[in-house]
């Protein structure tokens, strides 16, 4: 009798937890830490920090807008080239009348463009240069990241930006529907030097303006959009969130030396005349 009511009431026990493991709330996966270890290999890869805050759509956006940006400033220059008659630039205003906010820690009047484009508070190191891996070790999914990007958080919204070199505005493009770049700026700064300011909330210059070394250009933004995965029937690109607000700062170089100003020129892609901007911010030697 006594065995007979232990096991009635432990089948009763047993079926009130299961009933509770089916009924109650299980925790989605909204963060990369929430995600299971085989996922999260998914996701690492060579020379990129993952943000704990972000979920895996919002860290995939970054990778895709950055890649598709590329591909974007790419057909323009490309349509750029075919409709100069020469490479003059004209000046409009040589004067930076935006300048109300310099960066100390870039040198007034250099032209080769050294150090940070955005305050040291402000540098939090978020994708490198170079290729990146998305899949998994035997299916490897790899995409060239021709930049540097800085940010990744919300923190860095509308952070000032800072033109690295003296240098003329030789390309402003504003964001719009279906672009991946969103606000950009792209600076010659002369010697086979041009850089690149990627995803920007605020422009400050325009078309043929001279700017300065140190200067601020723009802020950083969450402007363009991103494709989620690359295999979607997805025609548009949804704008990014405030909270992977980030610059992608690229350099471009044309030149054949090896080093500029003892700094080492890194090119990562034979086709391509970027470089890596990491040798340039002394975030590598």
């Amino acid at each position: 009798m006594k065995k007979t009511l232990l096991l009635s009431l432990f089948m009763v026990g047993f079926s009130a937890a299961l009933a509770d493991s089916f009924l109650s709330a299980q925790k989605f996966p909204t963060t990369f830490n929430d995600l299971s270890f085989s996922a999260k290999q998914e996701f690492k890869s060579e020379d990129y920090a993952l943000f704990a805050d972000l979920n895996a759509y919002e860290q995939l956006n970054i990778v895709y807008t950055d890649q598709d940006a590329a591909e974007e400033i790419a057909q323009n220059e490309t349509i750029q080239q075919t409709n100069q008659t020469g490479n003059t630039i004209p000046v409009i205003s040589t004067s930076n009348a935006s300048c109300t906010l310099t960066n100390p820690s870039i040198k007034s009047g250099q032209t080769v463009p050294i150090g940070k484009p955005v305050l040291e508070s402000d540098y939090t190191y978020c994708s490198g240069y170079g290729q990146r891996n998305f899949g998994t070790k035997d299916q490897p999914k790899w995409d060239n990241h021709y930049g540097f990007d800085i940010g990744c958080t919300e923190r860095h919204y509308d952070r000032p930006v800072f033109a690295t070199a003296d240098g003329t505005v030789d390309t402003v493009k504003h964001n719009k529907k279906g672009s991946s770049a969103g606000n950009y700026i792209r600076i010659n700064h002369g010697n086979g030097f041009t850089t690149y300011y990627m995803h920007l909330n605020q422009v400050l210059v325009h078309q043929g303006q001279h700017v300065s070394a140190g200067c601020q250009i723009g802020t950083i933004g969450n402007t363009g959009g991103a494709k989620a995965f690359k295999n979607t029937q997805q025609t548009d690109y949804p704008t990014m969130n405030k909270n992977i607000s980030h610059l992608h700062y690229e350099m471009h170089y044309s030149g054949k030396e090896n080093s500029v100003s003892g700094i080492t020129i890194k090119h990562g892609f034979s086709n391509n005349k970027s470089i890596d901007p990491a040798y340039f911010m002394g975030t590598k030697k």
